[in-house]
Formats: structure tokens, sequence, C-alpha cells
């Protein structure tokens, strides 16, 4: 028993990063069709989540639809140094075409979630068919969030059968 308590406090400090910021692929498939939806095996570069990635970000949103540049606009300027940011993934229709983007924002609070405000802004022409957001350096590629979900499931049913 002291084993399984001992690795899932490892895996927990592996897990989650304190006082670091998280690192996300940012890109869109607009930009970029091959490279975007598979980040990961193409060894597309992290950028770590602070102002100029969220700037990015609603960038990236905005080339997609003008109207999503209102939805991601942050004011940078007064936002604190330690307001939470995840990655971002955002997989949209515009009229028939579908565009997958990557980023940063905010991190879901209250009255903040990117997901739902994007959701509001669906029209007949434009809308969201995914919406993501996850805290750990990579999370919203195609497969690592999978992958390392797996992982710490594993790793607690392998150290459960050891104790049996």
């Amino acid at each position: 028993m002291y084993t399984v308590v001992i690795h899932c406090v490892i895996l927990l400090v592996l897990f989650f990063k304190s006082g670091e910021c998280v690192k996300c692929y940012v890109c869109s498939t607009k930009d970029n069709e091959t490279m975007c939806r598979n980040p990961e095996w193409h060894n597309l570069e992290l950028y770590e989540c602070g102002h100029q990635a969220l700037e990015n970000t609603r960038h990236i949103a905005k080339r997609i639809d003008p109207s999503y540049d209102k939805i991601f606009e942050v004011d940078t300027s007064a936002m604190s140094k330690h307001l939470d940011l995840d990655c971002l993934k955002v997989v949209t229709k515009v009229g028939n075409k579908e565009y997958i983007f990557r980023g940063c924002q905010l991190a879901e609070q209250k009255s903040l979630d990117i997901c739902v405000k994007m959701k509001k802004a669906d029209t007949n022409y434009l809308k969201k068919t995914h919406c993501s957001r996850c805290s750990t350096d990579g999370c919203n590629s195609v497969t690592r969030s999978f992958v390392s979900t797996m992982c710490l499931f594993l790793s607690f049913l392998l150290q459960i059968y050891r104790c049996f």
C-alpha cells in the first residue's frame, strides 16, 4: 500500500507543475493545414502561455472569422500575473469549411468560459463543433492528453495489481 501512495504522489508531481506557465501549441489549419492538424507529429513548437500567446490566439481566431475578435479579447494590460491560463483547442465550421485552431486562453472561471462564449456566438454560417481547455504542456494536441491520461490510469492499475 505504501508503494501505491508513493507512486501516486510522484505521478501527481510530474503531472501538475506548480509555479510554471503551461506551454501550448499555437496554430491554425487556416495557416497550415497539415502541421496544425497534428502538431505533435510535425514537432510544432510549444509556446509559453502568456500575454503574447493570448494575443496570437486572438489573432488566429479573428483570421478564421472576424466575429471571434471580440470573443477572444483579453485586456492583457490589466491582467494579473497570477491569473491562470490554459491551452485551448477549437474546431469550428465556417460555411462548409472546418478549421482547427490551438492556443492559449484564460482558465475557466465562474463568469468566464470561452467555450460557452463561442457557443453563444454560433450562427447557421459559423458554428463551433468542439472546444476544450487543458492545463498541461502540449495538452492541446491530437494525442498527448489521451496518452497522458492513459499512462496515469495504467500506472495506477499496475500499482493496485501489485498490492494484491
